[in-house]
């Protein structure tokens, strides 16, 4: 598979520097999983992106964001040692659970079936 990266948070305020309905900072998380024998091995990396002061020619309210906005953001911001870090991390996390044997997705309670 490949690691998708998605918005899990966003924290705004209503006014800063003359500009109203400001995005200060969002979190973000990465994950990736791997399916073996019907097994489901997952893992899973969380960050915060902090956007720093906004910029009137390129302001976007919060109300107008995207994720898409937003993750061209985190492509831009995120250092490409971060990535790879990131995503090693996440590599690792699935080789381990299933050197472990590790099943992380199981649908209900062993009862229930």
């Amino acid at each position: 598979m490949a690691v998708t990266y998605q918005i899990d948070s966003v924290h705004s305020r209503n006014e800063k520097d003359s500009l109203t309905d400001v995005c200060d900072w969002f979190y973000w998380v990465a994950t990736d999983k791997e399916i073996v024998s019907g097994a489901e091995h997952k893992g899973y990396v969380q960050g915060k992106c902090e956007l720093g002061d906004p910029d009137s020619g390129s302001f976007v309210a919060y109300s107008d964001l995207t994720e898409a906005i937003m993750l061209g953001w985190l492509d831009a911001m995120m250092p490409a040692e971060e990535k790879t870090r990131v995503e090693t991390e996440i590599a690792n996390q699935i080789a381990i659970s299933k050197e472990n044997n590790v099943v992380t997705s199981k649908q209900g309670l062993p009862w229930q079936s």
